[in-house]
């Protein structure tokens, strides 16, 4: 990370130099799509539907009924949009889809997108939250009156940032976009401060990637990285997000095979249907993890 850090910062002290404005007019700029519904409003039972999407959820396990699971979701919003459940697993959802199914920068461009909007629709319910956006606040400046139940919209919003930074960004738009990165640091403070540990070392295994992209200048820190990782890792079994991400980019930045196929190994023992991350995602992991150890040498 740190030679990847001083690259970038060489890379973005040259483009101011040299003014390249195709380049800048890569930044990508944000407005919230704040709903014109009112989060207040009385709103039908939708506990039915809402049953029905989580029974597809459980089965998630292949893009067909992922899919099926998003559409069942998606159903649950047409009656309630503030449903925080329905929005967040869906943000959650239409991450993986974006990450893991579709081919395309502009498709998976898409997918993040639409989970961002989705977390920041979970978030706006909350009435201090919504007051101050109201107002004029980013949600990254106004994430400090959301609380636990918030959450979920904040991890998801930020790992929605994180997906599309790493698999949209060309490398150029990356070095002028990394304020992106760091519009995660309030949410992720703000976390901490509610729930260290929520989701099994979720919260510190994106720190961990946090401290890992960001200059020094911009507040990276290489050994803060690797304390936030050890601190993610060691939460165990039955998390598998920490474990499979530090085998997928940090041993592998590291040229570290033995770690690899150490942390891989662990995960495909691990059993898909224990709780833990959504199912849809811990069965990504398996798949991915098998997928990887039978062509290691594609990442060394």
């Amino acid at each position: 990370m740190k030679d990847c850090r001083q690259t970038l910062c060489s890379h973005l002290i040259i483009l101011v130099l040299l003014g390249v404005g195709a380049v800048l007019s890569g930044c990508v700029s944000w407005q919230p799509d704040w709903p014109a519904a009112d989060p207040a409003a009385k709103i039908p039972d939708v506990g039915l539907l809402l049953q029905e999407a989580e029974q597809a959820a459980a089965v998630a396990g292949d893009r067909e009924s992922l899919k099926a699971a998003m559409d069942a979701y998606g159903r649950v919003l047409d009656q309630a949009p503030f449903n925080a459940r329905a929005l967040t697993e869906l943000a959650n959802q239409t991450i993986l889809m974006g990450s893991a199914h579709i081919e395309s920068r502009q498709g998976k461009d898409a997918h993040f997108i639409r989970a961002m909007r989705l977390c920041e629709r979970a978030m706006y319910a909350n009435r201090d939250f919504r007051m101050q956006v109201d107002r004029g606040l980013a949600p990254w400046e106004a994430c400090q009156f959301l609380g636990r139940q918030d959450i979920p919209a904040m991890m998801f919003w930020a790992t929605a940032v994180l997906y599309r930074f790493k698999e949209v960004l060309t490398f150029p738009e990356q070095v002028v976009n990394l304020a992106w990165v760091e519009h995660t640091g309030p949410f992720l403070d703000r976390m901490e401060a509610l729930d260290p540990a929520w989701g099994g070392g979720a919260i510190p295994f994106t720190r961990s990637l946090y401290f890992g992209i960001l200059p020094g200048a911009l507040g990276g820190d290489d050994k803060k990285s690797k304390q936030k990782l050890e601190q993610a890792v060691a939460f165990g079994a039955p998390w598998m997000l920490s474990r499979w991400g530090r085998a997928k980019y940090f041993h592998v930045r590291d040229s570290n095979k033995q770690g690899f196929e150490e942390d891989l190994n662990w995960v495909i023992s691990q059993d898909v249907a224990a709780e833990g991350e959504a199912f849809c995602w811990r069965v990504y992991f398996h798949r991915d993890a098998r997928e990887a150890l039978d062509n290691v040498d594609e990442f060394f």
